[in-house]
């Protein structure tokens, strides 16, 4: 488990005191124990950065790449504005679609009301005979 910080800094302390002669305490242990050991506890807190300096290399890469993906011209972002814009032409496609066949429906409806002098029952017949897939 890994030494808490408070634990980490008084370990340099112990070590930095005996160096610079204000201590002359022990700060090895034989057989040693790196959960006492000021040595070793440094030594331990030293592979634990280079381990998250190491991790950080790796996540900016991820990053960096994730980014790429996102950003660039084949990206997530590049693809979702043409399927945005593809939706946009598609809607207004569709609403001129319905307009156009808002006025052919409005001309036949016209031609059957010709054809038939305005007579309900016989609007009704004449629809009812028309093919019901015209396709």
């Amino acid at each position: 488990m890994p030494h808490t910080i408070e634990e980490i800094h008084e370990a340099f302390l112990l070590m930095h005191h005996v160096a610079i002669g204000k201590s002359d305490r022990a700060y090895m242990s034989i057989p040693a124990d790196p959960n006492r050991d000021a040595d070793l506890i440094v030594s331990a807190a030293i592979d634990e950065l280079k381990a998250l300096r190491d991790a950080k290399v790796s996540l900016e890469n991820i990053i960096t790449m994730l980014e790429r993906q996102l950003d660039g011209p084949t990206g997530f972002r590049a693809r979702v504005r043409e399927l945005e814009a593809a939706r946009e032409r598609d809607a207004a496609s569709a609403a001129d679609l319905r307009l156009k066949l808002r006025a052919v429906l409005e001309h036949a409806l016209l031609n059957v009301r010709s054809l038939t002098g305005g007579d309900e029952r016989r609007m009704h017949e004449l629809l009812d005979s028309l093919p019901k897939d015209p396709l």
